[in-house]
């Protein structure tokens, strides 16, 4: 009888604990649905969008140069591969390192420290003097441009529910933006081969990514979850006195830590029984959409150079340099992205999350195939226009979704896994392309269009998250 007492008094404390900690959870989406959108949104939103500036800018530069380097310091497929893909590497070890830190210290600071090793060996890229010393630098590079992941983090744990989506996917624009400017900037200095004066103007955004995040304030979410109570309520007075919103003294001293979730910071704890199957959909979807992102770049420059450059920039080694045409089609094919980005605004408040990412796999799967058709550069440049606007809109709702289907004590974590993940079959992108093509074209696209079915696949089994609040707890 008195061991059974022990065991209600236990179950009992436990339900209490649950109920405390799933109260404090309500209490703070109420909070962030009560202060609404105003001036603190659109200024959280525009810094972080310097970050996703950043990445888009260094995710299209890697492709952009490749044949460059490969006529300059005449390289092998092999080695060009490897002098692409140690940035993704880099991004790899990244997004693990940071995602665990992220949830351990804060965004805020482990944001800062990767943003700045960034930008040291960014400008340190000047120096490189063959291919090895520069897929260094670039590697080391990958692992401080992997921060790219909190800012959707912490957008999506400061903004409301009905415009999460939409902040998030905003911010994601100048990922496009960032994929543009490097392609004009590439046309400016590559054709004259001044590539070390290129490196020095594309680290420019870092720097000003870097600076931008100074003033960032810290996840109120991961806040509550550290006991920082003191500064959540500061933040959330100012995020207030932004909005011209009031909050009563009952909003804001009822917020008590999130004590249940404290178990969580073993990174173990994603593989957990109950978060294993949409890890593994989110990790396959991410790892489709992000392969073929970086594909499609690849591709538009390795196979301009193969068949559509012109024998006038043709070097002592029979390389063929690209053509201003090129770069200007380089640029044209870029906005296409921009167009992905910004449609996917639209279509994730009309159809939902997981339609968008589905039907543009399944899209590419296809143009992805059609490549093995002998064509004309105009259909060409149209097939890689329509596949990089197309995966821009699956990669952009993915990284949206990822954002809330795991709760806070997980968020970055599970994120930095998955970006992880997804970096090395990225990585594979450069062999495949740049090496494997040339032997067997038929082989590569057919497999390539075949995981991006699996990816599709994979997505369906994810639940809809359109209008739901951040899940907490399972």
């Amino acid at each position: 009888m008195e061991l059974k007492n022990e065991n209600d008094e236990e179950e009992s404390l436990l339900s209490q604990q649950d109920n405390h900690d799933g109260g404090n959870i309500n209490k703070i989406n109420t909070v962030i649905e009560k202060l609404g959108i105003g001036r603190f949104s659109y200024w959280l939103i525009s810094r972080l969008s310097t970050v996703y500036f950043t990445y888009g800018a260094e995710m299209t530069m890697l492709g952009i140069i490749a044949p460059f380097f490969k006529c300059e310091w005449n390289l092998t497929g092999f080695e060009l591969g490897f002098m692409t893909s140690t940035n993704l590497i880099g991004q790899g070890v990244g997004f693990v390192f940071w995602g665990w830190m992220g949830d351990k210290f804060g965004r805020k600071p482990v944001l800062l420290i990767s943003l700045f090793i960034a930008m040291l060996f960014s400008f340190l890229t000047v120096f490189s003097t063959g291919y090895l010393l520069f897929a260094l630098f670039r590697g080391i590079v990958g692992i401080g441009i992997a921060s790219f992941l909190f800012p959707a983090c912490l957008l999506s744990e400061y903004l409301p529910t009905r415009i999460r989506g939409i902040g998030i996917l905003a911010s994601m624009i100048s990922y496009s933006l960032g994929s543009i400017f490097v392609a004009w900037i590439a046309k400016i200095f590559l054709l004259q081969n001044k590539w070390r004066l290129f490196f020095i103007v594309v680290s420019a955004p870092i720097v000003i990514a870097l600076a931008a995040s100074i003033t960032l304030p810290e996840s109120i979410r991961f806040l509550a979850n550290k006991s920082k109570i003191d500064k959540l309520r500061t933040i959330l007075q100012h995020i207030a006195k932004d909005h011209h919103k009031e909050l009563s003294s009952e909003d804001i001293d009822n917020i008590r830590p999130l004590q249940g979730q404290q178990t969580d910071e073993n990174f173990l704890m994603i593989f957990r029984k109950d978060r294993l199957p949409k890890l593994l959909a989110v990790i396959v979807t991410l790892s489709a959409c992000l392969l073929n992102f970086y594909g499609f770049i690849i591709w538009n420059t390795d196979l301009q150079q193969r068949y559509f450059s012109s024998h006038q920039n043709e070097t002592s080694t029979k390389c063929h340099k690209l053509t201003p045409a090129d770069y200007n089609q380089n640029m044209i094919v870029a906005v296409s992205g921009l167009l992905g980005t910004s449609s996917s605004l639209i279509l994730v408040d009309l159809i939902g999350r997981k339609k968008p990412v589905i039907i543009s796999l399944l899209a590419v799967s296809l143009l992805i195939l059609s490549l093995n058709f002998r064509m004309s550069f105009i259909t060409f440049s149209s097939i890689m226009f329509l596949g990089r606007g197309i995966i821009s809109t699956g990669l952009a709702t993915t990284n949206l979704i990822l954002n809330e289907v795991f709760e806070t004590s997980v968020r970055a974590k599970v994120g930095g896994f998955a970006q992880m993940i997804g970096c090395c079959v990225t990585g594979l992108a450069p062999f495949l392309i740049q090496y494997g093509s040339h032997y067997s074209m038929m082989a590569v696209t057919v497999g390539i269009s075949v995981f991006c079915v699996i990816g599709a696949v994979a997505c369906m089994t994810l639940k809809e998250t359109k209008g739901r609040p951040l899940d907490e707890q399972d």
